[in-house]
């Protein structure tokens, strides 16, 4: 194998590594919308709406910050 393609092939793995600690970023920046979007809806709810969801205005952070799917 030549330098050149041994570099090209270092280089490829940075790349990839970057990109996916990139992903990884992003995908946490979106969860952490996606949670503070759940906790306003759920916050805006009066007790009652709540209670008729079977939760407390206690239960909205830990319910808001839950993934949706599992």
């Amino acid at each position: 194998m030549s330098d050149f393609t041994a570099n090209t092939n270092v280089a490829s793995a940075s790349q990839k590594s970057i990109f996916s600690t990139f992903g990884l970023l992003v995908e946490g920046i979106a969860k952490g919308f996606r949670a503070h979007r759940a906790y306003i809806e759920l916050n805006s709810k009066s007790d009652r709406q709540l209670a008729e969801m079977g939760l407390t205005r206690a239960d909205v952070a830990v319910t808001a910050a839950k993934p949706l799917f599992t």
